[in-house]
């Protein structure tokens, strides 16, 4: 009865013994995987970090593009409003100058008109 108890003593180690291989090995398994997993996380920290850095860097960049093309559109406009100032002022010149020969011509004729008045009224 001693030898049944033994051998069972012993299959009854020997089975724990397994669990306790097998456990330990499940166990190093998780921890390798449990350091792949932090590996990855930490590269794709990285990327993730990486990314919204070159998005942060591309929007500064568009944005910058944007207003300097709106600062030259705006200097082109202002280029060609001026132009356009500067003809409609010359064409307001050009019509004076035509006015004002136009009341000399009629200032002219009204002398030469009150002139034979008055010679003909002397006369």
């Amino acid at each position: 009865m001693d030898n049944d108890n033994n051998e069972y003593l012993n299959r009854s180690i020997d089975d724990l013994d397994s669990k306790y291989d097998k456990l330990t090995r499940e166990i190093e398994t998780i921890k390798e995987t449990l350091v792949i997993r932090q590996k990855e996380n930490t590269t794709l920290r990285v990327i993730l970090y990486t990314g919204l850095s070159i998005l942060l860097v591309g929007f500064i960049f568009f944005t910058r593009s944007v207003q300097e093309a709106q600062l030259e559109n705006m200097d082109s406009n202002l280029a060609g409003i001026q132009n356009q100032i500067n003809m409609d002022m010359l064409a307001f010149q050009k019509k004076l100058l035509q006015e004002v020969a136009l009341v000399k011509e009629m200032k002219e004729e009204l002398e030469t008109v009150l002139e034979n008045a008055k010679t003909a009224e002397n006369n």
